[in-house]
């Protein structure tokens, strides 16, 4: 058992939750994209709503995780800032997961009661829950980390754990690629960044790393070596795919996944990664025009943007209409687009 504060505050929450069967409980859930935002700041308010001495839920708040226990290897990034910077135990046994709870048939008190009480979002409005969740913050940002912690300064007495600022801090960073200019990253993510630095906690780094330059400006803090360090460090995290392009000299990846729906229907959604350097400018725009206009595959964008790919890679990511067509039809379909 890891002896972090952080540690031992979700270890005890976990226990008396599952001890209670949930009664009286409120759980705080991210989206189910299980990224770095998502568990930071799930695990950031539910700390909130169990420290504030203004709410109804002191005490009696815990942070579901949307990611089984088993699939947290699946992004590095998770594991190194749970392990290495928030003091979490090797087998994130702390962690309250999906597979903790009863299953859907067994439910009981879990179930009681359910509704939502608040919500604190970065993404579109959908124009949900105005009877009941208060607060309601709905508000662009470049991470709800950000809004997350500052709903917690707006409480001056609370103390916030050296981990719990050093985990919300590095989602921030991660989701705006370190507060990068002429990125994403909005006023309040400069703000809520320059109030968690001098409370985080980063083993490993140098003195000099938390001595750095007063803070003044957005542009001073971009320039720290503490947030420069921890950008670095994340953004490493999440480069083995394109790490493992390049120790295998590919030019072009494609990850084509199945899953059941809830419907219990099947479905098939396909990732293709570019590396323009070694393939020249055109092949990434030949390749995605050839796949999405392929009748046979029928191909709907699920995401724009780069999704965290260094400037010489450009990914695209597929929903893949036709779920009967498998790898089989896939490799023709491929090799015919790259030969023109």
């Amino acid at each position: 058992m890891s002896t972090s504060s952080l540690s031992n505050y979700l270890s005890e929450q976990k226990t008396r939750f599952l001890a209670d069967h949930g009664e009286g409980w409120t759980i705080v859930v991210g989206n189910e994209a299980g990224d770095l935002d998502t568990v930071a700041s799930s695990i950031g308010y539910a700390w909130l709503l169990s420290h504030a001495p203004t709410s109804e839920t002191v005490g009696k708040a815990i942070a579901l995780m949307t990611t089984s226990r088993q699939d947290f290897v699946l992004r590095p990034e998770n594991v190194h800032a749970l392990l290495q910077l928030a003091g979490i135990g090797e087998q994130f046994q702390e962690l309250l997961c999906p597979e903790d709870l009863p299953k859907p048939n067994q439910c009981t008190n879990y179930c009681i009661d359910a509704r939502v009480i608040a919500i604190v979002d970065h993404h579109e409005d959908e124009g949900k829950y105005f009877d009941t969740a208060s607060p309601r913050v709905i508000e662009p940002s470049g991470s709800c980390a950000s809004l997350v912690t500052r709903i917690i300064m707006s409480y001056p007495t609370l103390e916030i754990f050296p981990e719990l600022a050093t985990l919300l801090l590095s989602a921030i960073l991660i989701d705006t690629r370190g507060l990068r200019k002429g990125g994403k990253a909005l006023d309040v993510d400069h703000k809520a960044s320059a109030w968690l630095l001098p409370r985080a906690n980063v083993t490993g780094t140098s003195p000099d790393v938390h001595s750095g330059p007063t803070i003044s400006t957005s542009a001073a803090l971009s320039d720290h070596p503490l947030i420069q360090t921890l950008s670095s460090t994340l953004a490493a995290k999440k480069s083995a795919t394109q790490d493992w392009m390049k120790e295998r000299g590919l030019s072009v990846l494609g990850v084509l996944t199945t899953y059941r729906s809830r419907k219990d229907k099947g479905k098939r959604e396909e990732m293709w990664v570019v590396d323009e350097e070694s393939a020249g400018p055109q092949l990434p725009q030949s390749l995605f025009v050839g796949l999405e206009t392929n009748e046979v595959l029928r191909l709907r964008r699920a995401k724009s943007g780069r999704h965290d790919f260094t400037r010489r890679f450009v990914a695209r990511i597929y929903k893949q209409k036709n779920a009967s067509a498998t790898r089989k039809q896939v490799a023709p379909i491929l090799k015919r687009t790259l030969e023109g």
